[in-house]
């Protein structure tokens, strides 16, 4: 079990150019800008096997960000009550302040991927929540992006993007503006 650790990207692992593989793992109040309990940039695999994602947070994949890589596969794993979050002061979790610059979307309740592959099987996606904390208004950035989007899961790409969602469950999971 790893707990209530704080970074910039992957609040308690980050990836670059390289493969991780979870087994049996639990992942609860880690915070990060990206990613909130793993954060992976360029990776070839990314593989979660009963794993358990809880109460994490950041600003884009309250539990997960995945970023141009190849492959993240998750298989009877579990996401619960993870948030994303964007406001002009910073996010406050339990343990303390993540700070915050400018405007950005918050994006992906457990999951951010952009061009990557995503395998998301026999697994449970529930009261996940993508939220913008403007006061009293959600708002856009210049580039039309909306904060809050995807309660659950974000995807985007550029280049090359796969989604395969099967035998699983979600529920209960909230966006302020899309999904």
């Amino acid at each position: 079990s790893v707990e209530h650790l704080l970074s910039s990207v992957g609040g308690c692992i980050f990836v670059k150019g390289a493969s991780l593989i979870t087994e049996d793992v639990s992942f609860t109040s880690c915070a990060a800008l990206v990613g909130g309990a793993i954060g992976a940039l360029n990776a070839s695999i990314i593989e979660v096997t009963r794993t358990t994602f809880s109460n994490n947070i950041a600003r884009q994949g309250g539990a997960a960000a995945i970023l141009q890589s190849d492959t993240f596969t998750v298989t009877n794993s579990e996401f619960f009550n993870n948030t994303v979050a964007s406001n002009r002061i910073g996010l406050t979790a339990e343990y303390g302040p993540v700070p915050i610059s400018g405007n950005f979307t918050a994006a992906g309740g457990a999951i951010y991927v952009t061009d990557t592959k995503l395998e998301f099987i026999s697994s449970k996606c529930i009261g996940n929540n993508a939220k913008a904390i403007t006061n009293t208004t959600a708002y856009s950035i210049g580039d039309g992006s909306q904060f809050g989007a995807g309660g659950c899961i974000f995807a985007s790409s550029s280049s090359h993007l796969s989604l395969n969602l099967s035998h699983s469950e979600f529920r209960a999971n909230s966006a302020q503006s899309y999904g």
